[in-house]
């Protein structure tokens, strides 16, 4: 089983749960409608959220090193197929990723997952990654 295809079961056994639960105490409570201070700070939110991923998904990677500091190493991994060449150590190294930085790779890795989940090089798809840090 793929960990897309668990993911996906994971996540709708969990939204069949929730709703069975949530069935049953909707019948138990008495639900009261927003009031209208709750109703604007929801819909703020909301508007806060798509404007953030709508910024994201327009221009993706913007910033003067975001090009070379996190989506390189994440392009020469995707091409590549392997990061055994991170960090350079060895001549062969430097002529795929010639930078020897101590930058920890995880945003370049979490770009790469991405890049590799679509099957090719696809920047607007880092407003995904954008999106879930703006969440958390």
């Amino acid at each position: 089983m793929s960990v897309g295809a668990a993911l996906l079961a994971l996540s709708g056994g969990t939204a069949l749960l929730a709703r069975r639960v949530g069935a049953r105490s909707a019948k138990e409570t008495s639900t009261t409608p927003f009031r209208r201070l709750e109703q604007v700070l929801l819909w703020s939110v909301a508007l806060a959220c798509t404007v953030v991923l709508a910024r994201a998904a327009i221009a993706p990677l913007t910033g003067y090193d975001t090009i070379f500091r996190w989506d390189f190493l994440a392009r020469r991994i995707l091409a590549l197929g392997n990061f055994t060449f991170y960090p350079p150590l060895q001549l062969g190294d430097f002529r795929s990723y010639f930078y020897p930085d101590g930058i920890p790779p995880l945003v370049s890795f979490a770009y790469w997952w991405l890049y590799a989940a679509t099957g090719k090089y696809l920047p607007v798809i880092t407003c995904l990654w954008v999106a879930a840090q703006f969440a958390s």
